[in-house]
């Protein structure tokens, strides 16, 4: 008796115990989870490309943390003001939740207004102009949302509504289980905030596509393209100054102060030369002057090396 006694006792100490939460019971299993963070870690990169060339400065997103969460300790954790937009992902059923810190939304509206966005610390509600732009800016971050999770099945986000006060969002049942994604912002020297919630019951009827092993597989691939696709459409974007240079041409300063209209002046080139074509004030493109039809233009000829 005393042998088994002994026995049983060895075995009970060095069995390991696992940490269980009764009052937020884990619903995913681990390739669901490790889904999941895939696609909100690529929801983030995209971002970062995205948002930093829609506003004109380096924004920096990052995924810091993917947890199940009560709804409503999710709820009581957000700071007042901020700037919540519901959403439907369509054909599920069920709204989800994405939130922006008010000092991360403040900056980009300056930024926007031809501000720094520097500096700012603003702790009250938002103006009706405000709340204009600001739906402008959580419309995009839930195209690149739509765009993250396109690798696992094609949904249809909608804004339904935008709320400051995380008191008055009531989607879902308070001890509902939710998957919530923490995402830190960086931008200069001010650090901001963003989270995405999705109830449980929205994931069900698609868990078993998130278990899927074969997404993990083309997970590299696809960012890589998601990643690429929206720097493409952000290039399409940007305006550049071209310009076609005739020739130039040295003058003294006591000439140029007695120029007038009507003056000649001679280039460094004939008029059947090529031309320089800068953009961005860079030298790119040798050209040809013409029309076409009635306007002036230019034909490309040649790329410009670094050398020349």
């Amino acid at each position: 008796m005393d042998t088994e006694e002994t026995s049983v006792q060895e075995e009970s100490t060095t069995a390991e115990v696992a940490v269980y939460d009764f009052r937020n019971p884990s619903v995913l299993q681990k390739e669901q989870t490790n889904t999941m963070r895939l696609i909100h870690d690529t929801f983030a990169n995209t971002c970062s490309g995205a948002v930093s060339a829609a506003f004109g400065a380096e924004f920096e997103f990052k995924l810091t943390d993917l947890e199940q969460r009560n709804f409503v300790d999710y709820i009581s954790s957000i700071p007042k003001p901020t700037c919540m937009v519901l959403y439907d992902m369509l054909p599920l059923h069920g709204v989800g939740v994405l939130q922006v810190s008010s000092n991360l939304v403040y900056n980009i509206i300056d930024k926007m207004l031809g501000g720094t966005g520097k500096g700012i610390s603003v702790e009250r509600a938002f103006t009706d102009i405000e709340m204009a732009i600001a739906k402008k800016i959580l419309a995009l971050f839930i195209k690149r949302l739509k765009s993250a999770w396109a690798y696992v099945m094609d949904l249809s986000f909608e804004i339904q509504e935008i709320q400051t006060n995380p008191s008055f969002v009531r989607v879902i049942s308070p001890r509902e289980l939710c998957v919530i994604a923490s995402i830190e912002v960086f931008v200069d020297d001010i650090k901001g905030s963003m989270s995405i919630c999705i109830p449980y019951v929205n994931l069900e009827p698609i868990a078993s596509q998130l278990g899927n092993e074969t997404i993990s597989h083309r997970h590299s691939y696809k960012q890589t393209q998601e990643i690429r696709q929206v720097h493409e459409e952000n290039f399409r974007e940007v305006d550049f100054s071209i310009q076609a240079i005739l020739g130039r041409s040295e003058l003294t300063l006591e000439q140029l102060l007695f120029l007038s209209e009507g003056d000649m002046v001679k280039l460094d080139q004939k008029i059947r030369d090529p031309i320089e074509l800068s953009v961005g004030g860079l030298r790119k493109y040798v050209a040809s002057p013409g029309l076409l039809g009635r306007y002036k233009g230019v034909q490309v000829k040649e790329f410009c090396t670094e050398e020349e």
